[in-house]
C-alpha cells in the first residue's frame, strides 16, 4: 500500500517538473529575430522551397545567394511552411521532447524511485543550461544538431533495453536525422556504431545481424553525405578557411599544398600573414575574401580537388590533425561555452542553471567513464559501456570539427561542453548508484 503511494507520488513529481520544463522553454518573451543575422537561416529557407521527392531538398547545386545544407533543417522547415517565428518555437518544442525522452529513457536503468526522481530532475534542470538553451533562440542548425542528438541517445538506450523492430526501426530514424543535421555527424556515428558493434562482441557476438545492420546503414549515410557535399561544394568555403588561416602560416605546410597544385599560395601567406581570429577584424579578413574576386582561382580549385588533397595532407601530418602544433589559446575554443554573438544572455530560471554548470572538468569527465567501462567488464552491460563510447565519440569529435573549419571552432564545438558534462553526471549516478546497491548486498548479508 505504502508503494503503491509513492510510486503516485513519483509519477506526479515527474509530471509535475516535465510540465514545468515545457512552460520554461517554450512560453518566453516575443522571440527577437537575431536570425536575420544569419545567412544558414535563409539558406535553410530557400532549400525547403523544394519539392519533398525532388533531389534538390536532399543534395542541392549552389547558386547565387545559396549556399546547400544537410536536409534535417530544410526538411523541418517545410512542416511549418518555411516560417522563422514559427520554427522558433518549434524546434523548442523538439528540444524539450529529446530532452524528456532521454531523462525517462535513463530512469529505466536505475531500480531505486528516489534515484529515477533524483536523476530525472538533475538531467532536466541540466538541460535548462543556457550554453544548450540559448542556441533554441537563434534558428542555426544547432538546437535541432543537439535535440537530434538527445533523441538518437534515447532510441541507442531503448534499443539497450529491447532487440525488437519498433527499437531498430527507431535507431535507424533517429541516425537517418542526426547524420543529416550537421555535415560531421555521418564520420562520428559510423565510428560509434563500429564501436558499439565491437562492444557486443565481447558480450558473446549477440545481436550480431542488427549490429552489423547499423555499420552498413551508416556507411550508405557517409557516402550520400559526400555525394551531396561534393555537388553542394559544401567544403569550399572551409577548407578556404584553414588554408587560410593555419597551413598559410606554417612554410613546409603550404608548399606542400603548393606542390600537390593548391594556386596563389604565395598570395595567401602574404595575405594572412600572423591572422588572429581573437582580436577585432581578425575574421573580417576572411570574411571579405569569400565575395570578392582576389581568389577566384583557388576557390575554383578548393572545390574541384581541395577536399580529396586536404583530406590526404591529414593522414600524411598527424601532428597538423592532432592538433600538437596548436597554441594553448587557439586550444581553449575547444571547450568554450555560453558563446557571444549567437544568442542573448540568460534570462529568468535560466540563470541557475547558468550558475552551476559547467560544473565538471573534462579530465573528470573520461576518468568517470572508465570507471563505468570497468563496471561494463564485470557486468557486461551495455549501458554501461555507453559513457565510454561517448568520450570516444566526443574525442573524435574535436579532431575532425577543429580540422573541418578552423574558423568556426567555438561554434562547432558547441556540443563538446554538453556532452562533456552529461557524461559526468551519467557517470557519477552510476557510480553512486552501484554502490548503493553493492552496501546493500552487504547488508543484507550481514543481517
Amino acid at each position: 500500500m505504502i508503494q503503491n503511494k509513492f510510486l503516485v507520488i513519483y509519477r506526479g513529481l515527474l509530471l509535475i517538473s516535465i510540465i514545468f520544463f515545457y512552460y520554461t522553454l517554450v512560453c518566453v518573451p516575443e522571440p527577437e529575430p537575431i536570425w536575420n543575422f544569419f545567412w544558414d537561416t535563409h539558406d535553410y529557407i530557400h532549400q525547403s522551397r523544394s519539392s519533398l521527392f525532388s533531389l534538390d531538398l536532399y543534395a542541392p547545386k549552389p547558386s547565387i545567394w545559396f549556399t546547400p545544407r544537410p536536409f534535417t533543417m530544410p526538411l523541418l522547415y517545410k512542416f511549418i511552411d518555411g516560417d522563422p517565428v514559427k520554427m522558433f518555437y518549434f524546434q523548442k518544442i523538439i528540444y524539450a521532447s529529446s530532452a524528456v525522452l532521454l531523462t525517462l529513457s535513463l530512469n529505466r536503468f536505475f531500480s531505486n524511485y528516489y534515484f529515477k526522481l533524483l536523476n530525472h530532475i538533475t538531467f532536466l534542470f541540466f538541460f535548462t543550461w543556457w550554453h544548450i538553451v540559448g542556441w533554441s533562440n537563434n534558428i542555426t542548425s544547432e538546437s535541432i544538431s543537439t535535440s537530434m542528438f538527445l533523441l538518437w541517445l534515447a532510441a541507442v538506450i531503448y534499443y539497450y533495453r529491447k532487440n525488437n523492430f519498433l527499437s531498430i526501426t527507431l535507431l535507424l530514424l533517429s541516425t537517418l536525422f542526426l547524420a543529416f543535421s550537421r555535415d560531421t555527424w555521418p564520420y562520428i556515428l559510423l565510428f560509434f556504431f563500429v564501436l558499439n558493434f565491437i562492444g557486443y562482441l565481447f558480450r558473446g557476438n549477440k545481436r550480431k545481424y542488427s549490429n552489423i545492420l547499423f555499420c552498413l546503414f551508416s556507411v550508405v549515410i557517409l557516402l550520400f553525405q559526400s555525394y551531396a557535399v561534393k555537388i553542394g561544394q559544401r567544403t569550399k568555403t572551409p577548407v578556404f578557411n584553414d588554408l587560410a588561416i593555419r597551413i598559410s602560416q606554417n612554410k613546409e605546410y603550404i608548399e606542400w599544398f603548393k606542390n600537390e597544385g593548391a594556386p596563389q599560395t604565395a598570395q595567401l601567406t602574404e595575405d594572412f600573414k600572423g591572422i588572429d581570429l581573437r582580436v577585432i577584424g581578425g575574421k573580417e579578413r576572411i570574411y571579405k575574401r569569400y565575395a570578392d574576386s582576389t581568389y577566384l582561382e583557388l576557390f575554383a580549385w578548393v572545390a574541384k580537388n581541395g577536399k580529396a588533397v586536404y583530406q590526404k595532407f591529414l593522414v600524411t601530418h598527424p601532428a597538423y590533425f592532432f592538433l600538437i602544433n596548436e597554441n594553448k589559446q587557439d586550444l581553449e575554443r575547444i571547450f568554450v561555452y555560453n558563446i557571444e554573438g549567437y544568442y542573448q544572455d540568460p534570462y529568468k530560471f535560466f540563470v541557475n542553471a547558468d550558475n552551476v554548470f559547467p560544473l565538471f572538468s573534462p579530465l573528470y569527465a573520461i576518468i568517470m567513464s572508465l570507471f563505468c567501462l570497468y563496471f561494463w567488464i564485470k557486468k557486461k552491460k551495455m549501458f554501461l559501456l555507453l559513457p565510454f563510447i561517448l568520450i570516444l565519440m566526443l574525442i573524435i569529435n574535436i579532431f575532425i570539427n577543429y580540422n573541418a573549419d578552423t574558423l568556426e571552432v567555438e561554434r562547432h564545438m558547441y556540443m563538446t561542453r554538453t556532452i562533456s558534462e552529461f557524461v559526468s553526471i551519467l557517470c557519477t549516478y552510476i557510480l553512486v548508484y552501484y554502490t548503493f546497491l553493492l552496501y546493500s548486498k552487504r547488508q543484507k548479508k550481514t543481517i
